[in-house]
C-alpha cells in the first residue's frame, strides 16, 4: 500500500484555490504546520514516496510567502505613508496659499485704509487751507473796509471842519462889513455939510450936487 502525500495548501489542484478567498497565507500555515512539514522532509523517503512525489512542483517556503506578506504590508504602509505625506505635503501647500492669501488681502486692506487715511488727511489740510484763505481774505475785506470808513470818515469830518471855517470867515466878513457900514452911516451922520456962497450957487446947474444943496435956499429964489 502506498501512502500519499499530506494534502496541503501547496499540492491542492489549481481549481481548489481561488483568487477571491479572504483567507491569508498566514491563516493556513501557522506555526505547527511549519514544524511538522519540516518534520516530514527530514524524515528517510522510500522510493515509491520519491517517484510519486517528484512530479510535483516545489513550493515556496512558508518563510518565503511571509517575507512577500510582510514585504506587500510594508509596501502598502510606505504607500499610506507617501498618500499621508502627500496629504500633509497639500494640506501644508493649502494652508501657505490661504495664508498668502489673508496676508495678500490684509496688505490690499492696509492699503486701502492708509490711502484713505492720506486722501483724508488732505482733504482736512485742504479744508484747513480754504478755511485759513477764507479767514484771512474776511480778515482783509475788513480792514478794507474799515480803512475805506475811516477814509470817508475823515473826509466827512474834514468837509464839515471846512464848511464851518467858511460859515465862520463868511460870517466874519459879513461881521466886519456890517460894522464898517455903521461906522460909515455913523461918519456920514456926524458930518457937518460944507455951504457954499450963494454967488456961486447960481452958476450951479440945477440938480447937481442935490445932496449937499437940499438943506440950502432954491437957486430960483436968488434969480
Amino acid at each position: 500500500m502506498v501512502d500519499l502525500p499530506k494534502l496541503s495548501f501547496f499540492n491542492m489542484p489549481v481549481s481548489s484555490t481561488s483568487a477571491s478567498s479572504s483567507v491569508s497565507i498566514a491563516e493556513i500555515f501557522s506555526p505547527e504546520d511549519e514544524k511538522e512539514e519540516k518534520v516530514k522532509e527530514e524524515a528517510p523517503k522510500s522510493p515509491e514516496k520519491k517517484m510519486l512525489m517528484s512530479p510535483l512542483p516545489v513550493p515556496a517556503p512558508p518563510i518565503a510567502a511571509s517575507r512577500i506578506a510582510a514585504a506587500d504590508r510594508i509596501q502598502a504602509v510606505k504607500a499610506r505613508a507617501e498618500r499621508a505625506a502627500q496629504d500633509i505635503a497639500r494640506r501644508h501647500g493649502d494652508d501657505h496659499r490661504h495664508k498668502e492669501r489673508d496676508e495678500d488681502h490684509e496688505r490690499r486692506r492696509e492699503e486701502r485704509e492708509r490711502r484713505h487715511k492720506k486722501l483724508a488727511e488732505e482733504e482736512r489740510q485742504r479744508e484747513e487751507e480754504r478755511r485759513t484763505r477764507e479767514r484771512e481774505r474776511n480778515e482783509r475785506e475788513a480792514a478794507r473796509k474799515e480803512r475805506e470808513e475811516s477814509r470817508r470818515e475823515e473826509e466827512r469830518r474834514k468837509e464839515e471842519e471846512l464848511k464851518v471855517a467858511r460859515e465862520e470867515e463868511k460870517r466874519q466878513r459879513d461881521e466886519e462889513r456890517r460894522k464898517l457900514e455903521e461906522k460909515k452911516i455913523k461918519e456920514e451922520e456926524m458930518k457937518v455939510p460944507d455951504y457954499e456962497l450963494i454967488s456961486e450957487c447960481k452958476f450951479l446947474i440945477r440938480g447937481s450936487n442935490k445932496r449937499k444943496t437940499d438943506s440950502l435956499v432954491p437957486i430960483e429964489a436968488f434969480s
